[in-house]
C-alpha cells in the first residue's frame, strides 16, 4: 500500500514572445538526458517540435522522443513512457502539449513512474 505523502512541485511560468529561448537554462537545472514527448502534428504543423530539436541539439542534450502521446493518456502511453525514462534514464520529461512545453524533473516523474507500477501491479492481482 501507499503511504501518505505531500508532493509539491513548485511551477515557473514564462508567457510572451520567444520565451522559448529559456529552454536550454530551464532543463539544464535538471540534467542532460531529455524524454521529449508529445501528442500529434501540431507540435510539427506550428515550427515548435523543430525549434526544440535545434536548441537540444545545440545544447549538446541527449533526448530520446515519445510521441502520439494522447490529451488524456491512456495507462498503455504512460507505461511506454516509463519504460523509455527507465531504460535511456532521463533526468527530465519535456512534454508538448500544442504550443505549451511541460519540465517535468526527475524526482517528480520518479513519483509518477511508482503510482503507475503500483497501479499495473494492483491491476494485474487477482480479485
Amino acid at each position: 500500500m501507499i503511504e501518505n505523502f505531500i508532493h509539491d512541485i513548485p511551477t515557473k511560468y514564462y508567457f510572451g514572445k520567444d520565451v522559448i529561448k529559456h529552454l536550454d537554462e530551464e532543463l539544464r537545472k535538471y540534467g542532460n538526458k531529455i524524454l521529449l514527448a508529445y501528442g500529434g502534428g501540431s507540435i510539427k504543423r506550428i515550427g515548435l517540435y523543430q525549434k526544440i530539436i535545434d536548441i537540444l541539439n545545440t545544447g549538446n542534450f541527449e533526448y530520446t522522443e515519445l510521441s502520439g502521446i494522447e490529451p488524456n493518456p491512456r495507462i498503455e502511453s504512460v507505461i511506454e513512457g516509463v519504460k523509455l525514462c527507465r531504460e535511456f534514464k532521463c533526468d527530465v520529461i519535456l512534454r508538448s502539449v500544442e504550443d505549451r512545453l511541460l519540465i517535468v524533473p526527475k524526482q517528480s516523474h520518479q513519483v509518477i513512474i511508482t503510482m503507475v507500477i503500483y497501479g499495473k501491479w494492483l491491476k494485474d492481482q487477482d480479485p
